[in-house]
């Protein structure tokens, strides 16, 4: 892998059987690329919605900014999917259907530009304001949601990112020890590595988290194994929490 990437998770912490508060913004997002050769890269936005709150919009606009130049493109959606983490019999319950039960969709952007060759294009993604109901960031309401992807197009052969398995809203609940992999791999079969990060807002700035919460412990006693991304923690404050890996 010739860049690094920032997955921005919100999770949901609620009671064995409990409901989340609904969030009104977008709850997720990650940014990945593949090369199709000739200098051109299709990028893929991945947001994740939460049923219960606002529409997303069918294009956004990526930046794509480098020491060589800066552009944009613009990525369109083909249609949600619905990935609410409920049993198959409760999925007409939830949200995304009418229904009470929380409800994410997941809603996959894609296009497709040519970039000069340079050894260091940052792709980013800049969302509306984030859900008020975030516990460990600084006034949440008022900070907007910033995620990157950097790549290397000098390198021959071309190179894919790193790819997810899964979703980047889990629900867990309560009082119970909890295991995530975010199910990364990469196409070439490069090895990965994998730090917490501050959370970012406008143009990347970091945004301040509420003490005694910080980027490297966003949850009390949550670890981060370097080498295979394997976050474990328990928790025992019902909310929603703002991780942030690179």
């Amino acid at each position: 892998m010739t860049g690094t990437l920032t997955r921005s998770l919100l999770l949901p912490l609620v009671l064995l059987f409990g409901l989340s508060a609904s969030a009104s913004h977008v709850s997720g997002v990650d940014i990945t690329y593949n090369c199709l050769g000739n200098n051109q890269y299709e990028i893929t936005l991945m947001v994740y919605r939460d049923c219960a709150g606002i529409q997303v919009d069918p294009t956004v606009t990526l930046q794509l900014s480098s020491p060589c130049g800066n552009t944009s493109l613009t990525v369109t959606h083909s249609g949600p999917a619905e990935i609410s983490q409920l049993c198959g019999a409760e999925l007409p319950s939830s949200t995304c259907n009418g229904g009470a039960l929380p409800g994410i969709q997941q809603f996959t952007y894609t296009g497709i530009v040519t970039l000069a060759p340079c050894d260091s294009w940052t792709i980013s993604y800049t969302n509306i304001y984030r859900n008020n109901a975030i516990i460990n960031l600084l006034n949440p309401g008022t900070q907007r949601t910033y995620i990157r992807a950097v790549l290397n197009t000098t390198v021959n052969p071309c190179n894919d990112s790193p790819q997810f398995s899964n979703t980047a809203i889990p629900y867990v609940c309560l009082g119970y020890p909890i295991t995530y992999s975010f199910g990364a791999w990469d196409p070439e079969g490069d090895s990965l590595s994998y730090t917490l990060i501050n959370a970012m807002g406008l143009n990347g700035q970091n945004i301040p988290y509420v003490s005694p919460y910080t980027a490297t412990e966003p949850i009390p006693g949550l670890t981060l194994n370097p080498a295979t991304g394997e976050v474990n923690f328990t928790l025992n404050t019902q909310g929603n929490w703002v991780v942030v890996v690179q």
